[in-house]
């Protein structure tokens, strides 16, 4: 089977979608089979655990076609085969995936504490980098959160992986003695005077930053967001 990467980055399968799509639960994982090309072929899906693989048979003499998957295979007939095979994967995606741009732990717990402290879900809002998120306040409509995947060195932090980073509104006179730059920094892209950023690979737990995350719901509501 060939190993979806590109086409499912940063997304992550929701298991009760994939079931009602179709997808049927076998020991190594959800598995999703179609005719393509008039019967000519079956597409066959794997989802295992966060991993994606796809395979292509011919249904008359049981071998794997692969030419879609070959970049430089040109010509009428790999471009039919192209087309279905990515029309169906588009839909899979659509359907049964959700993003999963932010993977630490501490992130999933903020994005779940959301949902089920407010009913709020993450908003996409760009699909260009830097990879962003933002959490809005259901009445003032203005965002109380903000998650972005930066390069650390954009922090002035010695580094030079990516990390997961949390902007938050904060009253500006506790600014200062919020801000260690270790964990919390001046805000990144926001206004230094009534955000913060916090670096979410340094977090541990949910109880370091609570408080911050209700006060920012807080502040955004009825007020004009700086």
């Amino acid at each position: 089977m060939y190993k979806e990467t590109e086409f499912f980055k940063d997304k992550k399968a929701d298991t009760q979608k994939l079931v009602s799509f179709g997808f049927f639960r076998k020991e190594q994982g959800y598995i999703y089979q179609q005719p393509i090309l008039d019967g000519m072929f079956v597409l066959c899906v794997l989802v295992s655990g966060d991993r994606v693989f796809t395979s292509i048979t011919d249904t008359q003499s049981k071998m794997e076609y692969r030419l879609h998957n070959v970049h430089s295979a040109n010509g009428k007939f790999v471009g039919k085969v192209r087309i279905e095979y990515e029309q169906i994967l588009t839909n899979i995606r659509d359907k049964c995936f959700v993003s999963h741009v932010f993977k630490t732990q501490i992130a999933a717990d903020v994005i779940k504490f959301a949902f089920e402290r407010f009913g709020d879900q993450l908003e996409f809002l760009w699909n260009r980098p830097p990879a962003a998120a933002v959490l809005r306040h259901k009445v003032s409509r203005k965002w109380y959160a903000i998650f972005m995947k930066i390069p650390a060195q954009r922090l002035g932090v010695n580094d030079e992986s990516y990390i997961e980073i949390l902007n938050l509104k904060v009253k500006p006179e506790n600014i200062a003695k919020t801000v260690d730059k270790i964990k919390f920094f001046p805000a990144y892209h926001m206004n230094k005077s009534h955000w913060i950023t916090i670096n979410l690979n340094k977090i541990d737990h949910m109880s370091e930053i609570m408080q911050l995350i209700l006060e920012s719901y807080s502040l955004v509501y009825g007020h004009n967001s700086c």
